[in-house]
């Protein structure tokens, strides 16, 4: 485990939003980005709960390659402290569900979200992270740093 592992621990739970990058429908090949807030399973891993109107959750159903900005929305500098997560993130199954609601409601409680019909939890299945702390801070980082492993 790196000092680079934990700081990008500690970014993740200390924000509460990030900017959700999927591949287009609309504009094959094309990066789409939406802000959207996320809640943290016990194992670190990003969970979303999303609307499946949304275009960024029709962009994933058809293909669920993805990546999560995570900045330092604290911080004065110019270029703060941020984490790019590349994975896959899918639709959980029935009992995740449940789980992730949980989460989800426990960092965002005025989360009108979660009383809406149509929504649902997927997770991003971390594959890598880039990790950019600073000034020749900046390493590709395992996709198990989120989870301390």
């Amino acid at each position: 485990m790196t000092s680079f592992d934990e700081a990008l621990r500690a970014l993740l739970r200390s924000e509460r939003q990030g900017l959700l990058s999927t591949i287009s429908l609309r504009h094959p090949g094309y990066p789409f980005g939406s802000v959207v807030p996320y809640a943290l399973f016990e194992t670190g891993e990003p969970v979303l709960y999303l609307s499946r109107l949304a275009v960024h959750t029709q962009n994933l159903i058809s293909d669920p390659r993805s990546s999560l900005l995570v900045s330092d929305s604290a911080s004065p500098e110019v270029q703060p402290a941020r984490a790019t997560l590349i994975g896959t993130c899918r639709s959980l199954a029935g009992g995740m569900q449940e789980a992730a609601r949980s989460a989800f409601a426990s960092r965002h409680p005025q989360s009108e979200a979660l009383a809406l019909p149509g929504f649902s939890a997927f997770r991003l299945q971390v594959k890598e992270v880039r990790w950019v702390g600073g000034f020749a801070a900046a390493a590709w980082l395992r996709g198990d740093a989120v989870r301390g492993s």
